[in-house]
């Protein structure tokens, strides 16, 4: 079993899917002393359910490693080649820097 650890998180971002409120709630954490974020997603946004949550985070890392998310992809922000990190690679709308 790979050595994971989850810090404490926090709630940052929440989405309607089937109008359903979903909350994101990301955690720093590490595999095998590789640093990342990992991003679960719940129906509540209650600050006392974080434990809870943390410990579903850990349960999903020590099951697949590769879950563990990278700083970059985590940051949201457009590095100006037409994509944000951690998209499906799709055009986000944004000047790419290549037209006149």
């Amino acid at each position: 079993m790979p050595s994971v650890w989850v810090g404490p998180g926090k709630v940052t971002g929440q989405e309607q899917i089937d109008g359903t409120t979903w909350y994101s709630w990301t955690f720093p954490a590490g595999v095998d002393g590789q640093v990342g974020l990992i991003t679960i997603m719940d129906q509540s946004n209650d600050p006392a359910l974080e434990p809870t949550i943390r410990n579903d985070a850990l349960e999903v890392l020590q099951a697949d490693p590769s879950k563990l998310e990278g700083l970059a992809d985590n940051d949201g922000d457009d590095d100006g080649d037409g994509t944000v990190a951690g998209n499906d690679g799709g055009d986000d709308g944004g000047d790419d820097g290549d037209s006149a």
